[in-house]
């Protein structure tokens, strides 16, 4: 089995250290967004924090390919809510446990979050054999709206 630890590196060259283990991690379609990564000046001991989101495609000859940075951005300090949504463990009376994360800037009138059904016990609350789905959440108009936004009916919905 091989084994990695899990620590910050000195960029070569620099007086920077990222540590991309401490950032929240979220798989969207063909993207892999990092949220809150630590750069830290190893000089002044500053940490600022970065989002940046990485694209992949899939060739059959070799498998995942890396096709870009799509967006490489300071996350703000509080992430912003989107319609009031708070990330965190959520219960149903059936007991069925609910972990939403997020958000992932999208840019800057969308983010998106993240539901993933969970089983087990998680920071004391007994989730029992959990459900295997995940379900993502995008803020923001219809209008340019990543999923739905060339679709026919999107003049018909409300702004909201």
């Amino acid at each position: 089995m091989l084994t990695t630890a899990a620590s910050a590196e000195v960029i070569p060259g620099t007086n920077l250290s990222i540590d991309f283990h401490s950032g929240h991690v979220v798989g969207a379609g063909r993207n892999i967004n990092m949220i809150r990564i630590p750069v830290t000046d190893i000089n002044t001991g500053q940490t600022a924090l970065y989002d940046a989101t990485f694209k992949f495609t899939f060739l059959l000859n070799q498998g995942f390919v890396f096709e870009k940075i799509s967006s490489v951005a300071p996350s703000l300090p509080n992430p912003v809510r989107s319609a009031d949504i708070t990330p965190g463990l959520y219960r149903t009376q059936s007991g069925l446990c609910l972990l939403l994360e997020g958000p992932t800037l999208l840019n800057q009138s969308r983010s998106l979050y993240t539901f993933r059904g969970i089983g087990g016990t998680v920071s004391g609350i007994n989730c029992g054999s959990g459900a295997n789905f995940s379900a993502q959440i995008v803020s923001g108009s219809a209008a340019g709206h990543p999923d739905i936004g060339g679709r026919d009916v999107v003049p018909s919905l409300t702004e909201n």
